[in-house]
């Protein structure tokens, strides 16, 4: 739950709500856990790099890598050169990029999620009883949905 020792109201909404969903769709608790953190850490961490790109545009891109290595290196970098010369061609376009990833990584817990339905005969535990895969939601804890922000500007609920 990032670095704050207490987190706002908004903030343990949106984890919570990221839970249910997870548990409700079938996850044991220590899956879904496993989950929650692949998508939690990519995106915080996707965030952070984007924060710190030195560039906003694919085009601009090339003009960052090429300051960062220069042809000199070429010798040493070879693979590193080649992302240079290529990004010279297409850009980075950083969108793209993360919903690749994100496609990997949610097709990866999808993948996780159905391997555990049939290790257990598409039986999970959820919330302490056992559900079949065709059971309906709502016989799991009741979670509220997640809420948008009232007010977005209001950081101290996050």
């Amino acid at each position: 739950m990032e670095s704050r020792t207490r987190p706002g109201p908004a903030n343990l909404r949106h984890h919570n709500s990221v839970m249910a969903c997870l548990r409700e769709a079938g996850f044991s608790f220590k899956m879904a856990v496993h989950a929650y953190n692949a998508l939690d850490s990519y995106t915080y961490g996707v965030a952070l790099q984007e924060k710190s790109l030195l560039f906003e545009t694919p085009e601009e891109s090339a003009e960052v890598a090429e300051m960062m290595l220069p042809p000199s290196l070429a010798d040493e970098y070879p693979y590193l050169v080649e992302v240079v010369v290529e990004l010279g061609r297409w850009g980075y376009n950083y969108t793209e990029e993360f919903e690749l990833a994100l496609d990997v990584i949610l097709d990866g817990i999808e993948r996780l999620r159905q391997q555990e339905l049939t290790s257990t005969g598409g039986r999970q535990l959820i919330a302490g009883t056992h559900l079949s895969e065709g059971a309906p939601a709502s016989a799991g804890p009741s979670q509220p949905q997640a809420q948008p922000l009232a007010n977005p500007d209001k950081a101290s609920e996050v």
